[in-house]
């Protein structure tokens, strides 16, 4: 071979080898293109799927050494204590409860319970800025026992706000 020939070929393969390297650098910066929106909540589900399978299997596996059988939540049909299937009336009735509980409060729900604890707030502030005349100037002290308890209405409204 002569001289240009190897040349030609060294300076062929730099090149085939700076095209090879550019096309490994672009695809790196692809890899490295953020994400949007949507992909990053498909990948979050995603993971979060992965982990409850692997809760599941690693479950599985602990009730197969115990020697019992596992059964995935849900997988079962709910029976009543006495061990019979519901009747499918009983089963829309149970799934209706459910739906109602994990939609929560009606609307009105939060507004009169927080008015209640406002109402009774400001019940006991007239009472001592009108210096026991009002709301009520008859009840005397009992206004703050009535205030404290119209407040409490909406404290214990509060233990079942969902």
């Amino acid at each position: 071979m002569s001289l240009r020939t190897t040349k030609l070929k060294t300076t062929t393969k730099t090149t085939t080898d700076a095209a090879t390297a550019a096309g490994a650098t672009k695809r790196k910066k692809a890899a490295k293109k953020p994400l949007t929106k949507d992909e990053l909540r498909a990948e979050e589900k995603r993971k979060k799927r992965a982990e409850r399978e692997r809760i599941e299997r690693s479950k599985q596996i602990a009730a197969e050494a115990r020697g019992k059988k596992y059964e995935p939540k849900g997988s079962a049909k709910k029976k009543p204590s006495d061990g019979k299937p519901l009747t499918k009336e009983q089963e829309r009735t149970a799934a209706a409860a459910q739906s109602r509980a994990a939609e929560g409060n009606p609307v009105w729900f939060k507004p009169i319970m927080f008015g209640f604890l406002l109402l009774g707030f400001i019940w006991i502030l007239v009472y001592y800025m009108s210096s026991g005349r009002a709301p009520v100037g008859a009840l005397g002290d009992w206004n703050i026992l009535i205030g404290f308890g119209i407040a409490l209405v909406g404290f214990l409204m509060m233990s079942n706000w969902k």
